[in-house]
């Protein structure tokens, strides 16, 4: 739904399977991607927050909260814990790139070794 730009009939698909299950980390992480993305930043956050607390192995959870902790919060270093999250938790691997070209600038932005 995202890709047609129907984010908000996204966020109300995520929103009913929350209701059936208020821990299912993969809405939760998604919900609050597509709403950060709407400009919502705290709420985005919040929503990625919570997936991390239903699912602490699930990548994707990991690799939006260190984007939101990088370019939303001015955070490198906390976006380079959830980088080096994503990596070890059985990342997709069409977004391993991404996310260790990403762990290497945050990195470098806070000054500690990319590994």
């Amino acid at each position: 739904l995202l890709s047609e730009g129907k984010a908000v009939d996204a966020v109300k698909l995520y929103d009913k399977i929350l209701k059936h299950d208020p821990q299912q980390p993969v809405a939760l992480a998604y919900r609050g991607w597509i709403v950060r993305l709407a400009g919502l930043k705290e709420e985005g956050l919040s929503y990625v927050d919570r997936a991390v607390e239903a699912d602490p192995t699930y990548p994707d959870a990991h690799f939006f909260r260190g984007m939101m902790l990088w370019q939303d919060k001015s955070d490198p270093a906390g976006a380079v814990a959830e980088f080096r999250l994503f990596l070890a938790n059985r990342p997709p691997q069409a977004m391993v790139a991404l996310v260790e070209d990403s762990l290497q600038r945050a990195s470098e932005e806070a000054g500690i070794p990319a590994e």
